[in-house]
């Protein structure tokens, strides 16, 4: 069962850039990325290491701690040494509302 929370303002995410935010225990980054939003859990699935302090290139966030990258959009790795995807949220917005789907 997933539930639909507001996380903040469209606003508030600036582009291309990391904006972390913790939502009911879950650490998610947003990233504003041309005309959308994406969310995605703040974990790299190497060594769980956070990645709201990596670097972003396009559409893709790299983990600063042993260099494994991301797909913003869907989560797939796209260089080791990550072999398993990241979590991605739906992005739900509702006139200048961001909210995520995020289960119980």
């Amino acid at each position: 069962m997933s539930n639909l929370l507001k996380v903040c303002n469209i606003s508030e995410i600036p582009v291309d850039t990391l904006l972390k935010k913790d939502i009911e225990g879950n650490s998610v980054i947003l990233i504003k990325k041309n005309d959308s939003i994406y969310a995605i859990e703040n974990q790299c699935s190497h060594m769980n290491y956070p990645l709201d302090d990596g670097e972003l290139n396009q559409y893709e966030i790299e983990c600063i701690h042993h260099g494994a990258k991301f797909d913003i959009r869907n989560g797939k790795p796209t260089s080791l040494p990550a072999t398993e995807n990241i979590k991605t949220y739906e992005v739900v917005i509702k006139k200048e509302e961001v909210f995520i789907y995020i289960d119980k």
